[in-house]
């Protein structure tokens, strides 16, 4: 048993070596100023979108390379496998629909939580040129964002393979749930932060640079690593959090093309404080939920 434990031990270090490495010395091109990853304008750049999506497939490649060289074998399905089953018995097809809807309803929520603390519904924008244009498509846009990104998930997959099928179940069986989810989410947002202090998420001019989008991103990625293992948990496929993740990153929405972020204060405008209490609240219920369930002993099923 001890044996064992080492050898897990030494491949998440391993697998989590390899993710960063994967990452963080191709960001050197940026650093070094050969590439840039955002504009003038804060906009990522085409070569910056061509490096993000590529990096978003590297916590799987560390995964596979990692099951390689410590001989441990890469199963489709069952413990220890690469969790690639579908199963949509016992109820746990209401985890995959939740996973594709719930970042949508967080999304609206937050949007929500904006105009009513900060007024900033836009009540200009249902006169404008841009509003009568797409008036009709609104209500569609968010089935359309959220259709469009689980069939192009598999930047959402990669990542999951990485962290929520093969970290996630390491670090439990060594901690426990609850800290599992809490180092979990600062693994996971660390990865991040060569992008971040290029611009991503934040661009380059916030209250705060370099330090403060770090921050803020990994207090969020906690919350967030919370959501995904739990739908990770209760399905035990993959593929639920990699259309979750996928999903977030489109953020869609319609109460968006009503908030005027002119009213918003620049901390909010640029780190969604309030816009994002409601996936701090989901990612509370999750945690909450998975140590009723499984309790907060060293297993993850």
């Amino acid at each position: 048993m001890t044996e064992k434990k080492n050898k897990d031990s030494l491949r998440l270090v391993i697998f989590v070596f390899l993710s960063f490495a994967l990452v963080h010395i191709p960001c050197l091109l940026f650093t070094f100023g050969k590439y840039d990853y955002v504009d003038d304008t804060g906009s990522i750049t085409g070569t910056g979108h061509l490096f993000a999506a590529l990096f978003m497939l590297m916590p799987a490649l560390a995964m596979l390379v990692t099951r390689k060289i410590t001989g441990e074998g890469a199963p489709l399905t069952g413990n220890g496998s690469l969790l690639l089953g579908i199963d949509f018995r016992n109820k746990k097809w209401v985890f995959f629909l939740l996973a594709c809807l719930m970042p949508w309803i967080i999304n609206e929520i937050g949007a929500a939580a904006d105009m009513i603390v900060f007024h900033g519904f836009d009540r200009q924008m249902i006169n404008s040129e841009q509003y009568v244009s797409i008036k009709e498509l609104i209500p569609v846009l968010p089935a359309i964002s959220i259709l469009s990104a689980v069939i192009a998930s598999f930047g959402g997959l990669g990542e999951e393979l990485g962290w929520r099928t093969y970290m996630m179940p390491k670090l439990e069986k060594k901690t426990g749930i609850m800290p599992s989810v809490i180092i979990g989410g600062i693994i996971w947002s660390a990865w991040h932060w060569p992008l971040i202090y290029h611009g991503h998420s934040f661009g380059l001019n916030y209250p705060g640079y370099p330090w403060a989008g770090p921050l803020a991103f990994t207090f969020f990625c906690v919350f967030e690593n919370a959501f995904l293992t739990y739908l990770t948990k209760k399905t035990s496929s993959v593929w639920p959090a990699a259309f979750a993740h996928a999903v977030n990153n489109a953020r869609p929405s319609i109460l968006l093309f009503f908030l005027n972020n002119e009213k918003l204060p620049e901390t909010e405008a640029i780190f969604g404080l309030v816009s994002n209490l409601p996936l701090l609240i989901l990612g509370v219920i999750c945690t909450v939920l998975m140590v009723r369930e499984f309790g907060n002993r060293k297993t993850f099923q």
